[in-house]
């Protein structure tokens, strides 16, 4: 289903999930349910793989990111939003979204993989954002952490 918007970035190469997922057996199977899995089997000790979505996103202060996941170990995340460009991109929006969030050109949200033994929902809010439209990606590691990722949606709160 989502084949073609998700976009990855490992060691500076891009790709497809589709493609991704074709070469790393581990990391989005019917196994796993198709969840997104950062791990050693696939990847090696503590690859950092930056996972984004492909398509712009209209957030505002009241937006926040919900990402479902399981993970072997707590540690601080990371979690970005990186401004759209105006007009139209020749590269995929992911690696767009590595080169902004490598030169710093990104708002880096408070975000931490929490120990869980069972899928939890954890919601990390956009409270300081200027409204507009944005690029999130993450970067999930096979360190101690794996984590498994099963949901990523974007909620907006309407006061």
């Amino acid at each position: 289903t989502y084949a073609y918007t998700i976009g990855i970035v490992l060691n500076g190469g891009y790709n497809a999930l589709k493609g991704f997922s074709e070469q790393y057996p581990h990391f989005c199977c019917e196994e796993n349910q198709y969840a997104l899995y950062y791990n050693q089997t696939d990847f090696n000790w503590d690859a950092q793989i930056l996972t984004g979505i492909e398509k712009r996103l209209h957030l505002s202060s009241a937006s926040s990111i919900l990402i479902t996941y399981q993970s072997d170990f707590t540690e601080d995340g990371e979690l970005y939003l990186v401004p759209a460009p105006s007009g139209k991109l020749d590269v995929p929006f992911t690696l767009y979204a590595s080169k902004e969030i490598h030169e710093g050109r990104c708002i880096k949200l408070d975000f931490q993989w929490l120990q869980s033994q069972r899928f939890i929902t954890t919601e990390t809010s956009c409270g300081a954002i200027t409204p507009g439209e944005y690029l999130l990606a993450w970067i999930g590691r096979s360190d101690n952490t794996s984590p498994v990722i099963r949901n990523v949606k974007v909620k907006e709160d309407h006061v």
